[in-house]
């Protein structure tokens, strides 16, 4: 019925821009949005439309349950008519739907705080129960995990508010009440390891925020028919696709992430399916070609790593190459990256193409050897990237090294004596 009444005209939905298809509803389980004009004709035209449902259904709208919103262009007098009209009343705006925010400003405060509220309630409540370690364990991945979950799904978290989660987590897993704080013996990076690694499996909340937004990232790709990928195609990327889409005027808080996500999955591989008769996007982490969080989310914790580590070995080659240098052995304690350079591994991904550029680079060295050295063995190397804020970026010591490292490098010394 609402679809006749908008091909008759006899209400009109909103529209982004002129390319753009009309919205006259939005449903969702036993929620519906309509959208339409702030006049008598067509507030009629939605009662006659819901009178009908309730007679052929058996069902009633619950009037004291529906609202009406209003633009900021319609003036005082047509509200209260319209309002009256429709038998509903008139808020300034939804603040939340579904349980998330329908406004999001410059402040990301309004989504912190109901992630933050939520987990703190649930985790506090069993603060005072008594709880093994493996009790601890079961509540953070099936309570606190699962609370940022939704949110996560739709909007790009700070990375700050990110930190924040994690200490709130660990904090309960090593406290023992409000009055006690425990100490923590282990960091967050090594429990956030899967277990078959020596960690605990617990995630993290930065990869798997970028993770579930990389969902929609892929469906943008995957069915852009949908209504979803219809509106977003018009409003940011009307002209190429989404891949090569930028971030655009004025853009939505939600699209900023799934840019970022869309990056991501450019690190993790997305390549052209090579048993398919037509040419469609294939996620080679899975065997279906059909992109998953947790294949996602895996590979997002070691390929970054991977990648850094890669960068790392490349403004080595070119400082090196800035000073004059022939000969080079380029240790490092990551052997994925290591034995990728060996073997020349071919991709399509951003990290292949660092690799490849690697193997290029090194061709103007008169040699260049490849070793993998273990982290017992390469704690200097390791002080030394400890000591750099990560902010930072590329940086060369030439007044000597950090009072920090100097031990690493004593005894260094004392093995090759």
């Amino acid at each position: 019925m609402l679809r006749r009444a908008v091909k008759n005209q006899a209400i009109h939905g909103i529209c982004i821009s002129a390319e753009a298809p009309p919205i006259s509803h939005l449903l969702f389980a036993d929620d519906s949005i309509f959208f339409v004009r702030a006049t008598i004709q067509e507030a009629d035209v939605v009662n006659d439309i819901l009178r009908k449902y309730e007679a052929a259904s058996g069902q009633l709208v619950s009037l004291e349950k529906t609202t009406v919103v209003f633009s900021r262009g319609v003036i005082r007098g047509q509200r209260d008519a319209v309002s009256a009209r429709l038998g509903v009343e008139e808020v300034r705006e939804h603040a939340r739907y579904l349980g998330l925010p329908t406004v999001v400003g410059r402040s990301k405060k309004v989504i912190t705080d109901i992630i933050r509220d939520k987990l703190s309630k649930r985790l506090q409540g069993w603060r005072e129960k008594i709880l093994s370690r493996a009790g601890k364990e079961v509540l953070i991945k099936a309570v606190a995990n699962s609370l940022t979950t939704y949110v996560m799904s739709v909007f790009k978290i700070p990375a700050n508010f990110c930190d924040e989660l994690r200490a709130i987590v660990a904090r309960f897993w090593w406290g023992h009440d409000e009055s006690k704080r425990g100490i923590h013996w282990v960091s967050w990076r090594k429990m956030a390891r899967p277990k078959g690694e020596g960690g605990l499996g617990f995630r993290d909340f930065r990869q798997f925020n970028l993770a579930l937004l990389g969902k929609q990232a892929w469906r943008l790709l995957t069915n852009p028919t949908s209504l979803w990928s219809r509106l977003m195609k018009v409003r940011y990327f009307p002209d190429n696709d989404f891949m090569t889409a930028r971030v655009g005027y004025n853009p939505s808080y939600t699209w900023r992430g799934i840019l970022e996500a869309r990056e991501v999955m450019r690190v993790l591989d997305v390549r052209i399916s090579p048993n398919k008769p037509l040419d469609i996007w294939y996620w080679g982490l899975e065997k279906d070609g059909l992109y998953t969080v947790r294949s996602a989310y895996k590979m997002l914790v070691g390929k970054l790593g991977d990648m850094a580590e890669a960068t790392a070995i490349m403004d080595g080659l070119e400082e090196a190459a800035a000073r004059g240098i022939r000969k080079v052995e380029m240790e490092s304690d990551c052997l994925p990256v290591i034995e990728a350079i060996r073997d020349k591994q071919l991709g399509r991904s951003m990290f292949h193409q660092l690799l490849d550029d690697i193997v290029k680079f090194s061709l103007q060295f008169e040699s260049v050897i490849w070793s993998y050295v273990s982290r017992v063995n390469n704690c200097v190397a390791h002080g030394l990237a400890h000591c750099i804020p990560r902010a930072v970026g590329k940086v060369v010591l030439e007044d000597g090294l950090p009072p920090s490292v100097n031990t690493a490098v004593a005894f260094d010394r004392l093995l090759i004596e």
